[in-house]
């Protein structure tokens, strides 16, 4: 939850931006995405539940990193 505090603040969300543009999260692994970038996506709010993931913001599915 501290995460998730740090991240809605204008200082965190700068940060995420900053690193969606970089793609430092990922890319979609469809072909009809033409690489879209992704975004982090945690499924559960309980620590060590599952793994994170990620969302593409194109085709909308989520995917196992």
């Amino acid at each position: 939850m501290i995460h998730n505090r740090y991240i809605r603040t204008p200082e965190g969300m700068a940060k995420i931006v900053n690193k969606y543009l970089e793609g430092a999260f990922g890319y979609c692994p469809r072909a009809l995405c033409d690489n879209q970038k992704c975004l982090p996506c945690g499924l559960s709010e309980k620590l060590r539940n599952s793994r994170v993931k990620i969302f593409c913001p194109k085709c909308e599915e989520v995917y196992m990193v």
